[in-house]
């Protein structure tokens, strides 16, 4: 992926206890708290980043959501 590294710098700024890319989808897990306003912050980011990408948002158990860019 080309954004590789920025995604992963932008999801550890973004309050990320964990972030990894797999399979071109981002996993984020964050610190049990404000993890609604963290996740959807994220996804702001990331589109912004990502400029010609829509970026999709999943919520998944114990704090972990994934990020799909279409």
């Amino acid at each position: 992926m080309k954004h590789e590294k920025l995604i992963l710098k932008a999801a550890k700024s973004s309050g990320a206890k964990k972030a990894e890319i797999l399979h071109g989808s981002l996993f984020v897990t964050f610190t049990p708290g404000f993890v609604d306003v963290l996740s959807n912050e994220l996804k702001g980011v990331l589109e912004k980043l990502l400029k010609n990408a829509t970026v999709k948002m999943y919520s998944l158990p114990d704090n972990e959501y994934a990020y799909d860019f279409i």
